[in-house]
């Protein structure tokens, strides 16, 4: 085989683990993003509740039966939704994130596979089907 030929396909290969390692990166960075504002949405939600929130009443007084102002009620009910929805993408986002990783270190061990097949390939029928297979699986 032409050593060009062979070169030109390993450096796909390894091209296709870089960008599926990139994924991970950038849905690892994502998850972390979105937990942070999670964390936001929630410790907003708490300073709104103590702001608002009503002393209990002394003894013998009746309790106030003032409820939270709407507004507030409003951001509460959208922060709280908003924390859900990243608390849901942070967990999948980080798992997701994971199996990139896996794919890109299988796509690595395929490549150095590969490498050692062709060096050892007693004829260029024999490196054509490693190149092939490394095609094929780095693909997947």
């Amino acid at each position: 085989l032409p050593a060009d030929s062979m070169k030109v396909s390993f450096e796909e290969a390894r091209k296709r683990m870089l960008n599926v390692n990139g994924w991970g990166i950038g849905l690892r960075r994502s998850g972390d993003l979105a937990a942070w504002l999670s964390f936001a949405a929630s410790a907003s939600i708490t300073l709104i509740l103590g702001y608002f929130g009503r002393a209990p009443a002394a003894q013998g007084s009746p309790g106030s039966t003032d409820g939270l102002p709407q507004l507030s009620v409003r951001a509460i009910g959208s922060l709280a939704a908003l924390a859900a929805v990243l608390t849901g993408f942070a967990n999948l986002s980080v798992a997701k994130s994971q199996d990139y990783y896996k794919r890109a270190d299988e796509v690595r061990a395929l490549i150095i596979q590969a490498r050692a097949q062709v060096i050892d390939a007693k004829s260029a029928d024999e490196a054509q089907a490693v190149i092939d297979n490394l095609n094929l699986n780095s693909k997947r």
